[in-house]
């Protein structure tokens, strides 16, 4: 069978091989889902303006992320429970990252320990993500594994905060007897706290509970963030930064060495704006607290045009969630990798047709907001 072309292609090969519940569980937004649609339809508000005649014959990409370098600026973003598109599972979109030059943030609520992945990709770069969990014996267990197993930053999220209206569980849906027979754990959660151990004896249905309780009921605060900060010498990326002010807070605290814009895929709380949309007030946020903090975004990225724009906006580098794990429901470790190689290539041709050379090429005037672009036409 021929590979796909495009992500979206596969998106639509890989969810064609997922089962009820993963569908439901990848690609459910909250409540109605409107921020989850615009984080795609977004980037079509935003036109590409090429410069031409510029002679391009080498296109470079390069670039590095809190002092690491990587073959392109597009990243992995985190994504939970993995074993359900396929058995490589975090594993093998680990080794696709390391076969394509770049770096994935592991999520806290994988389905493989940091240990394992670390062990089965020795080479690979490694973030980890993490919550501000209301039992902070838990947050500090998953630092510890983490510095211990060599992930390079620890990616805090900090917009789940509260429930979500999702409306799925693991458990629901008629999918249970198939969850359970797809080894369903969350093995980063398989600690030795007196209330986790708890959960653990009654089954990996009330540990999925138990996830979920620590996330809703953290105050999520600041002082979350700065004790985090007292117990980790990794550098910290805060992630779900929407509004300017807040990106202030995490920088004047001296607490972010970077920030992903990010609406957690549509997850959590809807009705905010698209990151695309918010990347603009975060930069201009960044820029006048005078820092170097470096800024990435999330959200709705489906092509190497989004990624151009997102870059002309003024994001260092993107992630993508979704698209990985469509790749991984459609072939595994090497569907991956081939998701990967897709977003590359679009964008080197979009760089090549908009006259940038390399990242640095790529500016605001790049890109035009729709809106402004119709208002200097009319008569």
């Amino acid at each position: 069978m021929a590979l796909p072309q495009t992500v979206r292609e596969y998106e639509e090969l890989g969810l064609s091989r997922l089962w009820n519940f993963p569908t439901l569980y990848y690609m459910r937004g909250s409540d109605d889902q409107q921020t989850f649609a615009d984080s795609e339809k977004a980037f079509l508000r935003y036109r590409l303006r090429p410069r031409i005649l510029r002679g391009i014959n080498n296109i470079d990409m390069s670039c590095s992320l809190l002092g690491r370098e990587i073959n392109f600026p597009i990243g992995l973003a985190p994504t939970a429970c993995c074993r359900f598109a396929h058995s490589e599972k975090e594993i093998g979109t680990c080794i696709a990252s390391v076969k394509q030059g770049t770096v994935m943030i592991h999520s806290c609520a994988s389905t493989t320990k940091v240990s394992e992945l670390m062990e089965a990709a020795p080479n690979a770069l490694v973030w980890q993500q993490l919550y501000l969990f209301k039992n902070k014996l838990l947050t500090q267990q998953l630092i510890k594994e983490a510095e211990a197993s060599g992930v390079k930053a620890l990616v805090v999220t900090v917009d789940a905060a509260g429930g979500c209206n999702r409306r799925i569980s693991p458990y629901t849906e008629g999918s249970r007897e198939h969850a359970c027979n797809t080894e369903f754990r969350l093995p980063n959660f398989e600690i030795s706290t007196p209330d986790c151990l708890g959960y653990q004896k009654m089954g990996d249905q009330n540990l999925w509970a138990y996830c979920a309780f620590q996330c809703q009921e953290s105050s999520n605060s600041l002082e979350d963030l700065r004790w985090v900060q007292t117990i980790t010498s990794l550098p910290i990326v805060v992630k779900g930064i929407i509004k300017g002010s807040d990106a202030k807070k995490v920088i004047e605290e001296g607490i972010a060495s970077a920030i992903i814009v990010s609406a957690h895929g549509g997850r959590q709380l809807d009705g905010i704006p698209a990151p695309i949309d918010a990347l603009g007030e975060i930069l201009e946020a960044v820029r006048e607290t005078g820092s170097n903090t470096e800024v990435y975004m999330d959200g709705g990225i489906r092509s190497g045009s989004d990624v151009f724009k997102a870059l002309a906006v003024g994001a260092k580098a993107v992630f993508v969630g979704r698209p990985a794990l469509w790749g991984l429901a459609a072939n595994g470790t090497e569907g991956v990798s081939h998701v990967l190689e897709l977003f590359r290539e679009e964008l080197s041709d979009v760089m090549a047709q908009c006259g940038c050379a390399t990242l640095s090429d790529i500016t605001p005037s790049s890109v035009i907001n729709e809106a402004k672009y119709l208002a200097k036409l009319e008569p």
